[in-house]
């Protein structure tokens, strides 16, 4: 009973796998090719051409007949045709002379008279020019106004701000000429400074002064100022021969420096008037920008 069983089931199992196509193509698809059907594109594009005697009939459906209609009802349809053929005659033979005196109206003419054209449209007027056109601008231009202390750079300032406006303001630095000097140096107080002063004075040297300003060469002795290092040590080497033993070379800063306004954005009349306000500085200058 047992093998019974499990051959049965063996059965089944070998049914079910041929059905599912686990050894092959099932029956119930044979014949068939689903992988086509499945690679087909825009299937709905297919048209099947119709074939007589297979897929579409061999004639057209005859429409029915319509029926014949009634001899009572058809006669009244074409004696209209007789009657009107006999109008136009009967109509005149029939009309009878207006009475004497009626008015008779004119007919209208065949052909009616052309409408009139319509007139081309008027071109445009032109544009009416400007009364008063604006005047060209002036080009506007960058000067250079100086040269100007540090004092003197603050009123030009402020009249630029005054009478130009509209220039934009700079500054150009022009740095003072590198001197030297022949010094003593400097001494302990300002009264030891003065001492020696007065010993030079006995010496036969005129051309000194003792220096008051703050600095590192506060309380020494100035024996000139020169534009060359070679002038300088000409100078204290003569003076050396005069008995002033610790006279010395030093150099001295850039001194004298200047400053140029720069107003970019003139036009000629502003030049002309800056060029006006020179009196109010001395002997300032009016050039292009660099």
């Amino acid at each position: 009973m047992r093998s019974l069983f499990v051959v049965l089931l063996l059965a089944n199992v070998a049914l079910f796998a041929l059905d599912r196509g686990w050894f092959g193509q099932p029956f119930s698809e044979r014949g068939r090719d689903p992988a086509r059907m499945r690679s087909e594109l825009r299937a709905d594009t297919i048209q099947v051409p119709r074939l007589p005697g297979i897929n579409a009939a061999d004639e057209a459906p005859v429409a029915p007949a319509a029926e014949p209609a009634e001899s009572g009802q058809a006669a009244p349809a074409t004696e209209p045709s007789a009657s009107a053929d006999a109008a136009p005659g009967s109509a005149a033979e029939t009309a009878e002379p207006p009475p004497a005196g009626a008015i008779i109206p004119a007919a209208a003419p065949s052909d009616a008279a052309p409408a009139p054209a319509t007139p081309p449209a008027a071109p445009p007027a032109p544009a009416a020019a400007p009364a008063n056109p604006p005047p060209p601008r002036e080009p506007l231009a960058c000067v250079e106004w100086g040269t100007f202390s540090e004092a003197d750079l603050i009123i030009a300032r402020k009249w630029a701000n005054e009478h130009l406006p509209a220039a934009k303001q700079g500054t150009r630095r022009e740095p003072g000429k590198q001197g030297w000097m022949v010094i003593v140096p400097p001494q302990p107080s300002a009264s030891a400074a003065q001492a020696a002063a007065a010993q030079l004075g006995r010496n036969g040297v005129k051309d000194y002064f003792v220096i008051q300003e703050s600095g590192p060469l506060q309380h020494a002795i100035s024996l000139g100022v020169f534009s060359t290092e070679a002038a300088a040590k000409k100078q204290a080497t003569a003076l050396q021969g005069q008995g002033v033993r610790n006279a010395k070379v030093v150099s001295r800063g850039a001194q004298g420096g200047k400053s140029w306004l720069r107003l970019d954005g003139v036009a000629a009349t502003g030049r002309r008037a800056i060029e006006g306000a020179r009196n109010l500085f001395d002997r300032p200058s009016v050039q292009d920008c660099r």
